[in-house]
């Protein structure tokens, strides 16, 4: 696999999904005032701030992977067309043939997939800490506490959206690229 490309991989599928999850975090306690002596702590060492991000960033695939693999094997990430799904299935496989120079969008769809299913387990994540802070912890129930979590609530449900999108996306680009190189 060509260098660029596999950074781009990193980029899409463990950096921008990261980022995403700790500035979404971050807003929500800004909007919610919350004040934690850790991230006033974080927020004051540059190395530290990096650290946690990259903490992140990784501890997030982690919880992708293991989520992408039950949405793989129980659905939501199964197919209706069995040729598409047993294209997605060997999807290394057929990256090992692609033409880094022709085959290049492929590649780009497949990883907007994965990026998109990482940025939903966060939204996910951030949405449950959100609910048990202002409702159980908090016991917050006030207008800005309820619109935050509405509007979290609407924002994750288009986030578990893309990705499945993607995901039949992907599988329709596969199959097509099986086709063209079995022509």
């Amino acid at each position: 696999m060509n260098p660029g490309i596999q950074s781009l991989w990193i980029i899409l599928t463990v950096m921008v999904p990261g980022i995403v999850f700790y500035g979404t975090f971050r807003i929500i306690t800004g909007v919610l005032a919350i004040n934690m002596q850790f991230l006033e702590t974080i927020d004051e060492s540059q190395t530290l701030s990096i650290s946690v991000l990259f903490a992140i960033m990784f501890t997030l695939q982690m919880f992708g992977i293991v989520i992408e693999t039950l949405a793989f094997k129980f659905g939501p990430y199964r197919h209706k067309n069995k040729e598409y799904q047993k294209a997605f299935n060997k999807r290394y496989e057929i990256i090992a043939t692609m033409d880094p120079q022709k085959d290049y969008h492929v590649e780009r769809i497949l990883g907007q997939f994965f990026m998109s299913h990482n940025i939903a387990v966060g939204m996910i994540i951030n949405l449950i800490w959100t609910l048990i802070y202002l409702f159980i912890i908090d016991r917050r129930f006030d207008l800005l506490g309820i619109a935050t979590a509405l509007m979290l609530f609407i924002i994750t449900i288009c986030a578990l959206y893309v990705p499945y999108n993607r995901f039949n996306q992907s599988c329709k680009a596969l199959h097509a690229h099986i086709h063209k190189i079995s022509s």
